[in-house]
């Protein structure tokens, strides 16, 4: 998800923070997640540049609800998914508009 001007892309869930954790060197790690995590630089590049067009358009107008800014942020979680892989992470996407939520909800009851 992105959040207004943190520069921030992927955030960890505070529940598997404990000592001895299989990730807890993402929690004690002063680098970003997706620095760290076993993904491609080029999806690591294209998280970054996603998030970073976001923060730049705060200083341009406040509310920023872009429908393809959403759907290539959902996209890319579904990316990163596939790269992880199903057995140690779950990647769960933030929606920051209603109408690209409704739409992958439509296109899952589809299927």
């Amino acid at each position: 998800m992105t959040d207004d001007v943190s520069g921030v892309a992927l955030w960890l869930d505070f529940g598997q923070d404990d000592p001895g954790s299989k990730f807890e060197y993402l929690f004690l790690s002063e680098r970003e997640p997706e620095d760290l995590l076993p993904i491609t630089p080029a999806l690591r590049h294209r998280i970054r540049g996603w998030v970073d067009e976001y923060t730049a358009s705060i200083s341009d107008r406040m509310g920023f609800k872009d429908l393809d800014h959403d759907r290539r942020g959902y996209a890319l979680s579904q990316e990163l998914q596939t790269e992880l892989g199903l057995d140690q992470f779950k990647v769960k996407y933030i929606f920051n508009t209603d109408g690209v939520h409704r739409e992958v909800k439509a296109s899952r009851l589809n299927q």
